[in-house]
């Protein structure tokens, strides 16, 4: 993949923390088990038997999303959109512009449960067996590292917020089992970090002009110059409350919001940013 061209060097990383919530049960299967023991159809679990939702299944949950509703904008640059933020198994195309982290539960929060299910024979209409399948119960807390982005301009970051929406209205389901009330999940980013490497507080302070090389083509501006306010203008001002510190590890710096309703009115201001980018575009 021809990682150079867009990730050459790095000028923005971001990274999101989130909390998911199961409102009905949560299902992701592993297969089927072959000990006596154990459901017939369990759950996916980390080394210490924690249930945990794998990176790949809420990459796919994103990016499919992601596309249904680009399609509605830009229907004719929708899949390239996706694969451009996404990535593509394409040897000429860019690989992936964000990467997302395997989520466990929290360990005071969940419950599990082995819930019976029948599979009705299509030509019988009689049921053709009984099985048990593993569940996370409705209430069950998932938390922790939910993705990171490299060289993504803040607008198309905005990408994710539609997508929580979905999922708030039951309509986008996380998991397997769905079209037995599976699967429906409240989403919330609690954190988002903005890194700038290269560019120390004091030059963010003053206010920089960065070139994110997925997204809009437009230059990003961030100025940190009144304490913890922060205003970032890529396609519209938006200005909202964030730590700002030195971040020696990246050599640049770090703008934090650890509020989240700061992280979530940030999200919404980017995504309807996004929606008036792509309506320009498609006009």
């Amino acid at each position: 993949m021809s990682e150079p061209k867009c990730f050459g060097k790095y000028v923005l990383l971001s990274q999101m923390d989130a909390k998911i919530v199961a409102k009905t049960p949560l299902r992701v299967g592993k297969g089927k088990e072959m000990e006596v023991a154990e459901s017939d159809l369990p759950i996916i679990k980390n080394s210490e038997e924690i249930p945990m939702i794998p990176g790949s299944t809420l990459k796919g949950f994103f990016r499919a999303n992601a596309e249904r509703i680009l399609m509605n904008i830009v229907p004719k640059q929708a899949e390239l959109m996706t694969r451009r933020i996404f990535g593509s198994k394409e040897k000429k195309e860019s690989a992936s512009a964000i990467f997302f982290y395997d989520l466990k539960a929290k360990a005071s929060n969940y419950k599990l449960e082995n819930r019976k299910h029948i599979k009705i024979n299509p030509e019988t209409c009689g049921v053709d067996n009984l099985f048990e399948a593993e569940c996370v119960m409705d209430g069950g807390v998932f938390e922790g590292q939910l993705a990171t982005t490299r060289n993504l301009s803040p607008t198309y970051i905005g990408i994710i917020q539609p997508v929580i929406e979905l999922a708030s209205l039951g309509i986008s389901r996380l998991g397997g089992f769905k079209s037995r009330g599976y699967g429906s999940v409240d989403i919330t980013i609690n954190k988002l970090t903005l890194i700038i490497p290269g560019k120390s507080k004091e030059m963010i302070k003053k206010g920089e002009e960065i070139h994110p090389t997925i997204g809009t083509t437009k230059p990003t501006y961030i100025e940190a110059k009144d304490g913890n306010e922060v205003t970032l203008r890529e396609i519209d001002k938006v200005t909202f409350k964030a730590r700002v510190e030195d971040a020696p590890s990246y050599l640049g710096t770090k703008i934090i919001i650890d509020s989240e309703t700061e992280a979530n009115k940030l999200l919404s201001s980017l995504a309807n940013q996004l929606q008036k980018y792509l309506t320009g575009v498609t006009q």
